[in-house]
């Protein structure tokens, strides 16, 4: 895998693709402005002892965002985009992606900056993401909710036949200096209705909180102590299976995905697991509806998700929905600890929400 694509051919392959075949004077641009709003009030059972109710962006993420595209001619294009998170609640925001790349016809993309990681071609065959970013497997070890690399190349290839290929490096920046290293390929399969997607993906120097995140007591050998800030880094494997397809407007959908995760400090390894299923309906009168579970093991901890989700359409840019994501935790003293919720104070966890989106 390392051998595989390296950012230091990155720099003259766009080069030269554009040399070749791009003439000196621009023939058309394209600039576009987007974006999500999505906020809702939603119901917690237990986090620590407490109910919390509270008006969050949890359903979709919330951004705005800005692309453009110039034709240089030749099939070859000139691109761009940069995207900012914001939470509707607060006003809070922050960078998502933004990267500048050059597009071929015939050769496929190139695009360098911050960027989503390969596991982004997975999102749509995880159920979770249809109903909620709470319904997501604990904790995203395996970076299946769509997770950026910073100082990365990615390389998607036009379609071959029914197959793309993906390739992706980055490299650190900063003190640590293997944090945020990765590298990694994808093979995907798409026709009209059908989607199957295998990615391989290892990320470097990447710090978690454990109990925080999971409700865990301990992870290589050393004790998280119900301290949530208590931190570790760790190296990750991620290796993911994907699919979904369409029969009688119905879509079902499946992930499964196999993490080693293994600690800086030590080289102790430990083995993080997720597996998917579920389906969503199409919109008949207005609603569609959505169910889905999942199973996720770490150690000898295991966590079982439920999710339901029914969405009325009033438009395709607007739409209100209410959810519901339910979670039991077993193990030695194992809580609950739904995604970013927080761990319970015993082995169950439930959310209740309603909300808006907005797209445009």
């Amino acid at each position: 895998m390392r051998h595989l694509f390296t950012r230091h051919h990155a720099i003259p392959v766009a080069i030269a693709l554009c040399l070749s075949q791009a003439p000196v004077r621009a023939q058309s641009t394209n600039v576009t402005l987007y974006g999500v709003l999505d906020v809702g009030v939603s119901h917690t059972s237990n986090v620590g002892g407490s109910l919390v109710n509270q008006l969050a962006t949890r359903h979709e993420s919330s951004f705005w965002g800005v692309k453009g595209r110039e034709d240089l001619g030749g099939g070859t294009a000139a691109i761009f985009q940069f995207e900012r998170s914001v939470a509707v609640d607060t006003g809070v925001d922050g960078v998502r992606s933004s990267f500048v790349g050059l597009a071929g016809q015939s050769w496929g993309a190139l695009t360098l900056g911050r960027q989503y990681d390969l596991l982004v071609d997975h999102v749509q065959t995880d159920p979770a993401r249809q109903n909620s970013i709470t319904a997501v497997v604990p904790a995203n070890y395996d970076r299946s909710l769509g997770n950026y690399l910073d100082n990365s190349v990615k390389y998607k290839s036009p379609a071959v036949g029914n197959f793309v290929l993906g390739a992706m490096v980055a490299s650190s920046e900063g003190a640590e200096a293997n944090a945020g290293k990765a590298r990694g390929f994808n093979v995907m399969y798409q026709v009209p209705g059908t989607r199957i997607v295998a990615t391989a993906l290892k990320v470097d120097g990447t710090r978690a909180r454990p109990f925080n995140d999971l409700g865990i007591n301990s992870i290589f050998g050393v004790s998280m102590g119900q301290d949530r800030n208590r931190s570790v880094v760790m190296d990750q494997i991620i290796m993911a299976l994907g699919a979904y397809h369409d029969i009688g407007g119905l879509r079902l959908l499946g992930n499964l995905s196999g993490t080693t995760l293994t600690s800086v400090a030590s080289g102790r390894k430990e083995k993080y697991r997720a597996l998917r299923l579920g389906g969503y309906t199409p919109v008949k009168a207005g609603l569609k509806w959505g169910l889905g579970a999942s199973v996720t093991t770490l150690a000898d901890a295991r966590w079982v998700n439920l999710h339901a989700i029914a969405t009325y359409v009033f438009s395709p840019r607007s739409e209100i929905y209410l959810r519901a994501i339910t979670q039991h935790a077993s193990g030695p003293k194992q809580v609950a600890a739904l995604f970013l919720e927080g761990p319970s104070s015993t082995s169950r966890q439930t959310v209740i929400g309603a909300g808006i989106t907005h797209r445009f």
